[in-house]
């Protein structure tokens, strides 16, 4: 798990800044009209996704269990986008209860991925790190489903998770990039 993500440092450098994008263009558009708050949710979850299958597609020196725990969310996610954009097309309400089922299913799988990773992973911070982001993700999730909209919006409680979350991939990633990861495994071919 350590090799995967320390090997692969900038996209999870990326993952966390377009998360705190999200967030940032999210409390900056409180009110904004709903047309736009999908189109920007439906960015983050396409990057989201796209981020996950990078990270397991370019980790294939890891194990297959540490590449899927980060491939299915993301295939969850990327195929949750899918069907609510073709439900869009077909009528908007259907649409809207796509993206939220996509946004509600997707964190709660999301949050069982980085809770076996955090499982799987040797390095204290790693470890802390992807416990933290795993168990926020699953309570967004369980939120999500059960918080009434009149109490809190979908775009409010999916800001502030990706704040969080994206914070703690960005700081991973630049711990990585730093070389403070753990130990680092020799490769043949390569010199310490």
């Amino acid at each position: 798990m350590l090799e995967l993500l320390r090997d692969h440092h900038r996209l999870l450098t990326v993952r966390g800044a377009l998360a705190l994008l999200f967030a940032v263009l999210a409390f900056a558009w409180p009110d904004t009209d709903w047309v736009v708050q999908f189109g920007v949710l439906v960015a983050y979850l396409v990057a989201e996704g796209v981020f996950g299958l990078l990270l397991a597609l370019r980790g294939k020196q890891s194990p297959a269990l540490d590449r899927s725990l980060f491939a299915l969310p993301a295939l969850f996610v990327l195929a949750g986008v899918a069907i609510t954009a073709l439900a869009f097309a077909v009528d908007p309400f259907i649409g809207l209860l796509g993206l939220v089922v996509t946004t509600s299913g997707w964190p709660v799988v999301n949050g069982i991925g980085q809770a076996l990773a955090a499982a799987r992973a040797r390095e204290l911070y790693t470890r802390i790190g992807l416990a933290i982001s795993g168990t926020l993700s699953i309570v967004a999730g369980v939120l999500v489903m059960n918080v009434p909209t009149q109490e809190v919006s979908l775009w409010t409680l999916l800001a502030w998770y990706a704040m969080v979350s994206g914070a703690i991939f960005l700081a991973l990633g630049i711990r990585f990039q730093r070389g403070q990861g753990g130990p680092r495994a020799a490769r043949p071919g390569k010199s310490r």
